[in-house]
């Protein structure tokens, strides 16, 4: 279920006004699965894990490119969920060699490290926002159990960019000085040096 909006335009410009809650009223009138024409793309959106299933079953569907090319852009080339066949499974084997048990077992100590240094920030803290200290939590955890970075500046600057990113995603893929997908596009580029110099 779902409708193809205007000619040429689809539904760009609800999307646009704001793409979570275009999500949701579409969800809310067609179910978990629905099509859509949104940036010239005719579009399903699947949200929930029996959806998410569906995407991730070879024989049901073929996910080259099935993200909006911005959002590809954004992601830096073709990632793991934008593969098929062999080339998925050699990369995917590759990505789980990092959620192995003795990879686990190894980020143990550095994630109980960055949780007791949170705690202790937070006990001293007076007021702060939960959802902002979680996500540095997140990032600090991440970034110095998988790629060694400590804590500082360059982690902070590596949170705000994957932020700016983040917000490209829901953004009209306009390359113009100053709008936020070109600011997205320049966010990506700083992550990926930062990535490369530490790998």
């Amino acid at each position: 279920p779902g409708r193809r909006g205007l000619p040429l335009l689809g539904e760009t410009l609800s999307f646009a006004r704001n793409p979570f809650g275009f999500i949701d009223d579409r969800l809310a009138a067609h179910g978990r699965t629905f099509r859509t024409n949104v940036l010239g793309r005719e579009s399903v959106v699947m949200a929930g894990p029996d959806a998410a299933g569906q995407f991730i079953d070879t024989n049901d569907v073929i996910r080259a490119d099935s993200m909006p090319p911005h959002i590809q852009e954004l992601f830096g080339g073709k990632s793991l969920p934008l593969l098929d066949g062999d080339e998925h499974r050699q990369r995917k084997l590759a990505v789980m060699r990092g959620f192995s048990r003795p990879a686990l077992t190894a980020y143990v100590p550095i994630l109980q490290a960055a949780t007791e240094q949170a705690f202790a920030r937070w006990s001293t803290a007076g007021e702060f926002g939960w959802l902002a200290e979680l996500k540095r939590l997140s990032m600090e955890a991440i970034c110095t159990a998988v790629i060694g970075m400590t804590p500082g500046p360059e982690m902070d600057q590596l949170s705000r960019d994957y932020g700016v990113v983040t917000d490209g995603f829901a953004t009209l893929p306009i390359r113009l000085p100053g709008t936020a997908y070109s600011k997205a596009l320049a966010a990506r580029d700083r992550i990926l040096a930062v990535l490369a110099k530490h790998v």
